[in-house]
């Protein structure tokens, strides 16, 4: 046997290891499933869900045939295949979203929104006082650092001087964007504001 033939043979072991050990690490518990139930103890319906590993930056398909009405709960399937850490989209009806982040649904097999677990958390809400000389068309709000604005806000548009507007959102973030577009077009965003210590936006 050749010298270089005689080499790889000793490192072919410790290069079949190197490349089982990532395989090893990610291993589920034998019978792990990461399928949960939603438990909607809100007072709006849960019109889309997204689940997905960490790993994989697009949320996929939509999980649910049909919304979570207030009260109602949905199991959600989900391939062990996966993994255990799982993050969570909700979106309400009107547009409202919340993210629920590395959740270990193998562990918890139970999400709750809203109700007697979330009795601790601060409710965010958006209170827009238009002191422009120009009416208001469209209010966007996002969490922070979504990449998206997701759909108009504005229930009654054009919002004029001097009116305002109040958007109750969903527990479980602080932290929102916000994008007002004019009636003439101008976009203005305040970004980074803390919706459950400072809910007033007053324009300009």
């Amino acid at each position: 046997m050749s010298r270089r033939a005689l080499a790889l043979a000793l490192m072919a072991p410790i290069l079949a290891a190197a490349l089982a050990a990532p395989a090893a690490a990610q291993r589920r518990p034998a019978g792990a499933d990461p399928s949960f139930t939603v438990v909607n103890d809100t007072d709006r319906p849960v019109e889309h869900l997204f689940a997905n590993p960490p790993v994989i930056r697009d949320w996929g398909h939509d999980r649910l045939a049909e919304p979570v009405p207030p009260g109602g709960r949905r199991l959600i399937r989900l391939d062990p295949a996966g993994g255990c850490r799982q993050d969570v989209r909700v979106v309400y009806v009107g547009g409202a979203v919340q993210d629920l982040r590395g959740l270990d649904t193998c562990a918890r097999h139970l999400v709750r929104l809203g109700g007697a677990d979330a009795a601790a958390q601060r409710a965010p809400y958006l209170f827009l006082r238009n002191e422009e000389r120009r009416p208001v068309s469209q209010v966007f709000v996002s969490p922070s650092g979504q990449p998206d604005w997701g759909m108009n806000r504005l229930t009654v548009s054009p919002l004029p001087p001097g009116a305002q507007f109040r958007l109750a959102l969903p527990p479980g973030e602080c932290g929102y964007d916000v994008k007002v577009v004019f009636f003439d077009g101008m976009p203005m965003e305040r970004r980074g504001l803390d919706l459950c210590t400072r809910p007033d936006l007053r324009l300009p």
